[in-house]
């Protein structure tokens, strides 16, 4: 009854996952939990249910705590130092990120380090989604995000990205890239990774750095090659059945060890028949020579 009226899709167990897939730290995660929605209290007993409760001895109250500034986590603070770089050198950067609030946190972390930025997610009307990108364009040197600006937004007047969390399908990394990274860019785009080492992000950002240059692709590739692993292979659902199914961090690098094997043979497969074509390409464009 409580956890239906947070959200009607909530769910505790896999809220407190993601919280902890995407910390970079201990102090990260208990913040990220911290941030979650409040259970509302339970709705009143009807007076014919009601029971007097029994007589309890009193307690004297605890003393009250007085709140204490929090420290920016410790990705956060890599992002603070690389926004106020980037800003004393006048480029904007796009600041990605997969959750709601986390981006409020950094938000609040951006506004009290005196950095100027606009914050864009999914919940905002249209017309506050347009003035947002606007904003951006014209004034503001940060914008930070949810998943909500990497479909279908032009913003290559940006030429600097950050994930602060890097999401488990990388088509959503290609889709995010994709908003800078397009034609009519006339700049090289900056992409970073903040990944905290030992985490499951590090191992999903090896595989695909490593076994088929992710950040190499132009764009459809890469869609190219997760299909000739499977006509169903979803590369997310793959990671997490391998983290799920792994007894410890040994066995779960073995896995992914083995996703990225694959991977790299798909590849390899690819180029090969992008060669091919490309050579019939290029002989039918000589004879019509």
């Amino acid at each position: 009854m409580i956890l239906g009226r947070v959200d009607d899709g909530f769910d505790f167990e896999a809220a407190v996952f993601d919280a902890y897939v995407a910390s970079g730290d201990d102090a990260e995660f208990g913040e990220r939990v911290a941030a979650m929605p409040a259970l509302p209290a339970a709705p009143a007993k009807t007076a014919e249910a009601a029971k007097p409760a029994p007589a309890k001895a009193s307690i004297a109250p605890a003393p009250v705590k007085v709140a204490t500034p929090v420290a920016a986590p410790a990705k956060t603070a890599v992002l603070l130092g690389q926004l106020a770089r980037h800003a004393a050198s006048g480029d904007k950067v796009l600041v990605f990120t997969a959750f709601r609030q986390t981006l409020d946190q950094i938000a609040g972390h951006v506004a009290t380090a005196g950095l100027a930025a606009v914050t864009y997610h999914g919940s905002l009307p249209r017309a506050d989604k347009e003035r947002t990108i606007a904003a951006f364009r014209e004034e503001a040197p940060v914008m930070l995000s949810t998943e909500s600006a990497g479909e279908g937004r032009n913003l290559q007047f940006c030429h600097v990205m950050v994930n602060v969390d890097l999401p488990w399908n990388p088509m959503q990394i290609e889709q995010r890239l994709g908003r800078l990274h397009r034609v009519g860019q006339d700049r090289d785009v900056l992409l970073t990774n903040l990944v905290a080492s030992g985490t499951i992000e590090e191992q999903v950002l090896r595989v695909l750095e490593a076994k088929i240059n992710l950040f190499e692709l132009v764009v459809g590739e890469l869609d190219m090659i997760l299909g000739r692993v499977d006509d169903d292979f979803d590369f997310e659902a793959t990671v997490f059945d391998a983290f799920v199914a792994s007894g410890d961090d040994e066995e779960f690098g073995e896995r992914m060890a083995a996703i990225g094997d694959d991977l790299a043979r798909a590849r390899t497969s690819y180029l090969a028949t992008r060669a091919v074509v490309d050579n019939l390409v290029g002989e039918q464009d000589g004879d019509g020579a």
